[in-house]
Formats: C-alpha cells, structure tokens, sequence
C-alpha cells in the first residue's frame, strides 16, 4: 500500500502543526501534509528529535 492510496494512516504527532502527518518506514520517518495532493516535507532518521522549525 503506498502512501498515494492511503495518506491518512500516518499519525499526527504532538509537538508538529497539526497538518503534519508522521509514518515510519524501515528506519525513517516520512513527515508530510496531506491536501488537495501529498506533500513530503522530510524524510529523517527515526532517532533524530525534531520539532516544527525543522520542518
């Protein structure tokens, strides 16, 4: 299942705007918006604390 087909499974995490959306994969972590389309904004090592401004 791609992100495409279901935008909406990734969590929303406290902490982000609450537009941003969050979804692991493997070792990372996909940060993204979904809107009239998706919109990746990161993709960072799941280790790594971020917060909005890092977005």
């Amino acid at each position: 299942m791609s992100l495409a087909d279901s935008p909406h499974r990734g969590a929303v995490r406290g902490g982000l705007s609450a537009r941003t959306r969050i979804l692991p994969y493997g070792y990372y972590n996909i940060y993204y918006r979904v809107g009239d389309d998706v919109e990746i904004l990161r993709i960072l090592h799941s280790a790594r604390h971020i917060d909005d401004g890092d977005l």
